[in-house]
């Protein structure tokens, strides 16, 4: 049985049949029946095809009221582009529509007149007269089914919109299609009730617009083309829901024959071009009245932009100029100076997220990867190789670089096969910082910058040879998805940020020299926020190194910086981002801030040194005491140093004798602690400044400082006994003692000279909110959340509850407004409500509401009807704690005669007895 069927048998039970037969082919299910014999009536659920005579005449041995003839064949499989109809198909439809009214017509022709029912209800569809892509057969079935009630006496057939309780049986681009015209289940019933109390030949049942969607009211076109369902495109498709969304997409459709055109739908991603974008153009100036310029497209290439343009009926001022932005002189103006990281994100070797990596940091893990030889071999590495006594078989690796959801960031599958796995990593870690910082959603944040570089593109190296002309991959697409300065320009384009894009390159220093730009471009007012990080991944990544004497990288796989046995890094993958805004501004909005930059510089050695690769004590030392300078800091206030730490016989000794140079004669000695990232995960070469950035910020705000791994013994070149710094052996408590803040220093140093040091604060301490009047404050919070999929909603919800269960003492009104203001709503919905954290918790883990909707902002309005439910108090509480709703109710009462609303609130006769 179907929804349709049930829904009416309900609809028929409640409304007092004593006896309902519900003939089906496959019979009802036992919980449907028990819900309808519940409300009283009589069931029974014979197995019947309606295009079998004599089962058919079976069933009529008992006279019926009234018959109702719902049968269809639904099976997404017979709905086919009419160049794929065959004749198999048509007849399926036609046997459950047409065939078995004729057959029902026959058997009923055989009874006596008092044994006929009053009336006998055939089921067609709208789809008999506004046709539509892959419903060839099956409008043709409706429309033949819509002729079999005429000179039937009692006989009624009727074109129906999508009924409630279908669209779910649907595929999901026809579901999406039909819902902008489905009917509400008391709207259908109510027309059910008014046709069978008034049965006539043939009637059209549409829930609204059925003008503006028939043939005659439509664009006549240049001829074009027949008309091809809409391509699989990332985003799902939205229908039109405005008179002005469905005209244009009813033109879009007429020149570029696709069927249906979705309000998100890019016109090029359908295969628009310059010569399509002017036809349609033209169309919408006949039909609109509106010429719109070329341009306008380009910049509003979708139908709900270009619509919206088009209500406002002014196109001339469609884009208009951007205000200048003024900048105020920010030397005096510490809040300005001083940059918040409001947020971050990470893949690290051996950690997929920020909690993991900070983890494994202090619990002294090391996350490098040693392989079989069977490992190394399938990978690609020559067995003799493999055999070679110096070859390292280990290397510092992600659990997954070729994962990706392509669909989630509106690339195509082919385009994300073309990607290097350095650009998706960047994508993904972008967005997840833009979610943890909450400016996911683009209403609030301004135009945001990206800053940030990648390495070499192994990918392309490998995959080249696969191409051998255009026709397999342009030499645009593979720059595209391959070239370094395509990284940061990428992201711009794909989540609309608006502020500077600015691909860096300095080697090993890259994605902390694109910090200190992206602090550059903040303070200077070029954006209100910026992304900035960087992302290195080799392909094939799982292999090792052959030793070389002397060489950077290490002999036996394990990083000792600062140790007697350091004798070289290891060089790995990882992707980190961190997301920053002016102190002020973050303080202002309520941001979450990890940490707060005071300051940073950044130079190069320049020539005076053995070598391009080498490392200059005298570059090193300036840029860290012009990045103190910036940050207005002294010696004495630093006390931890996250160093660049490449455990090679001549970098760290260097290093230190730099910072020591920096740092001056400083009366205490061995007080500011110094370790490294680079023994736990290897060096993340472009990702390694913002992998240090990352856990300077965790130190400084938690007051921890995690152990150096293998440390045993300093360098015997490194003079720390006269120096302000110490190795940081072991977890320890960071406590300045006198109510200092924590502050402490980074440095990143690139081959080819190019250093960078940033100097870390701890977050400011910020009071609690005053607690909330119990008697007007909101009692119960919406906790929302969404995904792109109904796993990736299940998975999130599950996973905010397990956040929640272990976080008691987070507020629910702020985790609730980031979720509703922070977070970007996407079509599978999960949400509860609750008055608490463990409340939410719990109704997080176990069945939350959920619902499938790719509309967006849907109008909401209370309605308080007077069909007499009204009670003093109905509307008090949320008088007392909505403001919005308080606001906006005494606004609807100003409106009324003032006898009506005389009474005391809360009591008395008049309408303020509601409150």
């Amino acid at each position: 049985l179907g929804g349709v069927g049930l829904t009416i048998a309900e609809h028929l039970a409640t409304r007092g049949a004593r006896r309902l037969v519900l003939a089906s082919r496959s019979g009802g299910t036992e919980a449907a029946v028990a819900r309808l014999r519940a409300l009283g009536a009589e069931v029974d659920t014979p197995r019947v095809d309606i295009g079998d005579p004599a089962a058919v005449r079976a069933l009529l041995t008992e006279r019926f009221d009234g018959i109702v003839h719902a049968a269809a064949d639904s099976d997404p499989a017979g709905f086919r582009a009419l160049s794929e109809v065959d004749e198999a198909g048509i007849a399926r439809h036609f046997a459950a529509k047409v065939g078995g009214a004729r057959t029902l017509a026959a058997a009923l022709d055989e009874l006596r007149e008092p044994d006929r029912p009053e009336w006998t209800l055939l089921f067609s569809s709208t789809s008999a007269l506004l046709g539509g892509v892959t419903f060839g057969s099956y409008a043709a079935a409706n429309a033949a089914l819509l002729a079999e009630a005429h000179g039937r006496p009692g006989w009624l057939a009727a074109a129906w919109d999508t009924w409630p309780g279908t669209l779910e049986r649907l595929d999901a681009r026809l579901g999406a299609s039909m819902a902008q015209h489905a009917m509400t289940r008391s709207q259908a019933l109510a027309a059910f009730d008014r046709l069978t109390a008034h049965p006539g030949p043939a009637v059209i049942v549409a829930a609204g617009g059925l003008d503006e969607r028939l043939p005659g009211a439509r664009v006549v076109a240049k001829p074009t083309a027949d008309r091809f369902p809409r391509p699989d495109l990332p985003q799902p498709y939205v229908p039109p829901m405005s008179a002005t969304e469905r005209g244009l997409a009813e033109v879009w459709s007429s020149v570029l024959g696709v069927e249906p055109v979705g309000t998100r739908d890019n016109f090029f991603d359908l295969n628009g071009n310059s010569l399509l974008a002017l036809q349609m153009l033209a169309l919408v100036k006949e039909r609109f009245g509106v010429a719109i310029p070329t341009v306008t497209l380009f910049e509003l290439p979708t139908v709900q932009a270009l619509a919206a343009t088009l209500d406002e009926q002014a196109p001339a001022q469609v884009v208009a100029p951007a205000a200048p932005v003024v900048v105020a002189d920010p030397d005096d103006d510490e809040l300005d100076r001083h940059i918040a990281i409001v947020g971050m994100a990470g893949r690290f070797p051996g950690a997929g997220t920020i909690d993991e990596f900070w983890r494994n940091l202090c619990d002294g893990v090391e996350s490098i990867t040693f392989f079989t030889p069977d490992e190394l071999i399938a990978a690609g590495v020559d067995p003799a190789q493999v055999r070679d006594p110096a070859y390292v078989p280990a290397r510092p690796v992600l659990d997954d670089v070729t994962g990706f959801d392509a669909a989630f960031f509106g690339l195509s599958p082919r385009m994300a096969a073309l990607t290097d796995p350095q650009q998706r990593l960047f994508l993904e870690v972008c967005w997840e910082a833009l979610e943890g910082a909450g400016y996911a959603k683009p209403g609030e944040r301004g135009r945001v910058g990206v800053f940030g570089g990648c390495n070499l593109s192994t990918y392309l190296l490998g995959i080249a040879g696969q191409f051998t002309s255009d026709a397999d991959a342009s030499i645009y697409e593979l720059v595209m998805g391959n070239d370094k300065d395509a990284l940061t320009t990428t992201v711009s384009y794909l989540f609309d940020l608006r502020g500077p894009s600015m691909a860096v390159q300095t080697f090993c220093s890259t994605s902390l020299v694109a910090v200190h730009t992206a602090m550059r471009s903040l303070r200077a007012g070029d954006c209100e926020m910026a992304l900035a990080g960087g992302v290195s991944v080799r392909v094939p990544d799982r292999i090792g190194h052959l030793h070389s004497p002397g060489g950077q990288e290490s002999p036996d796989g394990h990083v000792r910086t600062f140790d007697a046995q350091a004798h070289g890094s290891m060089f790995g993958d990882g992707a980190t981002v961190v997301v920053l805004k002016k102190l002020g501004a973050a303080l202002r909005d309520g941001d979450h801030i990890w940490s707060v930059i005071r300051g940073s510089a950044m130079n190069n050695d320049g020539a005076l040194k053995v070598g391009y690769t080498a490392p200059s004590v005298g570059g090193q030392s300036r840029v860290i005491a012009d990045a103190m300078a910036d940050a207005r800091v002294a010696a004495e206030d630093v006390g931890y140093v996250e160093a660049h730490g490449t455990a090679t016989e001549l970098g760290d000794p260097i290093e230190v004798a730099a910072l020591t140079r920096a740092f001056g004669d400083t009366a205490e000695k061995q007080y500011c602690a110094l370790g490294s990232v680079k023994p736990n995960v290897g060096h993340l070469d472009r990702a390694a400044g913002t992998a240090g950035l990352i856990k300077a910020s965790l130190v400084v705000r938690e007051g921890l400082i995690p152990p150096t791994l293998h440390y045993t013994a300093p360098n015997p070149e490194i003079d720390f006994e006269h120096s302000p710094f110490r190795v940081a052996a072991e977890l320890a408590p960071w406590n300045t003692g006198d109510g200092r803040p924590r502050i402490a220093g980074l440095n990143s140093l690139g081959m080819g000279g190019t250093n960078v040091h940033v100097v870390v604060e701890q977050p400011p301490d910020r009071p609690a909110p005053p607690p909330g009047d119990p008697d007007t404050e909101r009692r119960y919070q919406v906790v929302p959340v969404s995904a792109r999929t109904a796993d990736a909603a299940d998975a999130a919800a599950r996973r905010l509850g397990e956040h929640l269960a272990g976080t008691p003492d987070a507020r629910l009104a702020d985790v609730a407004f980031t979720l509703q203001e922070g977070r970007k709503t996407f079509e599978h919905r999960r949400v509860v409500v609750a008055s608490d954290v463990d409340g939410a918790a719990a109704a997080l883990a176990g069945a939350p509401a959920t619902r499938v909707e790719p509309v967006q902002d849907r109008p909401v309005a209370f309605l308080f009807a007077g069909v007499g439910e009204q009670y003093p108090g109905l509307v008090g509480e949320l008088y007392r704690r909505e403001p919005v709703f308080r606001a906006h109710l005494d606004e609807c009462l100003g409106h009324l005669d003032g006898d009506l609303v005389t009474g005391a609130r809360g009591g008395g006769p008049s309408l303020a007895a509601l409150l």
